[in-house]
Order: C-alpha cells, then sequence, then structure tokens
C-alpha cells in the first residue's frame, strides 16, 4: 500500500487535467506538467468512508514519515525515480532508487493514471493536474483512497 500511495498522486494529475472539459495550463499535456516538476511529493492520503460519504485524511496512517520528504520524479522515458530525501527509509540504502513506470490513458473526458512497479500495476483517474499540485484517485476491490502531490 506505502508504494501504491507514492505514485497514485502522479497518475492521477496527468490523466484529468489536460482532456475533454478540464483546463490545462497553456493546454499542455498532462504528461507534460507531471514531467514538467523536478519533484513531487506527497502531502495528503485520503480514504473514502462510504457510510459517512467523506473523505477522511489518513496520511500518517497510510505513509511512513520518511516517505514525506521523498521526492519523485516523472521521466520522459516514462520511468518513476524516488529519491529519498533527507529522512531516508533505509538508513543504508540507496539515496534514488527506480520506482517503476507510469503511463496516461484518455478515455473522453477521464484520463487515468497508471504505474506499473515490481509486478504490481496501479491505476486511478486523475483528479486535479496543475503545476503545483497533482491529485489521483483510486479503487481497489471496492476500497477508494486519493493522494495528492505538491512540489
Amino acid at each position: 500500500m506505502k508504494r501504491l500511495i507514492q505514485f497514485i498522486p502522479t497518475a492521477f494529475l496527468v490523466a484529468f487535467f489536460c482532456t475533454g472539459s478540464c483546463k490545462c495550463d497553456e493546454d499542455r499535456l498532462p504528461e507534460d506538467i507531471l514531467m514538467g516538476s523536478p519533484c513531487w511529493k506527497i502531502t495528503i492520503v485520503e480514504d473514502f468512508n462510504p457510510s459517512t460519504n467523506t473523505w477522511i485524511v489518513t496520511t500518517s496512517s497510510s505513509v511512513e514519515a520518511c516517505e514525506l520528504d521523498n521526492c519523485i520524479q516523472f521521466h520522459s522515458d516514462r520511468t518513476i525515480r524516488i529519491n529519498e530525501g533527507a529522512t531516508m527509509c533505509t538508513p543504508n540504502g540507496p539515496q534514488e532508487f527506480s520506482g517503476g513506470t507510469w503511463s496516461v490513458t484518455t478515455d473522453g473526458d477521464q484520463s487515468d493514471f497508471t504505474i506499473k512497479e515490481a509486478g504490481e500495476v496501479y491505476t486511478g483517474a486523475i483528479v486535479e493536474l496543475n503545476d503545483k499540485k497533482f491529485v489521483w484517485e483510486t479503487a481497489d476491490t471496492g476500497f477508494r483512497s486519493r493522494i495528492t502531490y505538491t512540489n
């Protein structure tokens, strides 16, 4: 789940904001916006509560503190690079590592972001995407999560 949280936001921003009726900065493609930031960081993780029909912030229980300063980059070759930041989750581990690959698909007004990493595939809808913010929402077996990245 923690790896999914790192990648979901990026995917959503790209897919949603630059299709159909969505407004995109200077008519840029979602991919260009995602690749345009040198560093996306997780700022909010939320889970949907269907009984109250509300989003509940779960950042502190969903993301390790050491992941909050990670810098996530989306490259033109569709690879993802993650820099551990100052607070490393594995003190003797690498400062940078591969986060898998990413893609954006568009169908009408809906854009989806997909991350493939370590044999897992995560797909979700881009809810918001601009130069400063990327929000990605995913539903897995009826469980909805939303991740916000900022730079």
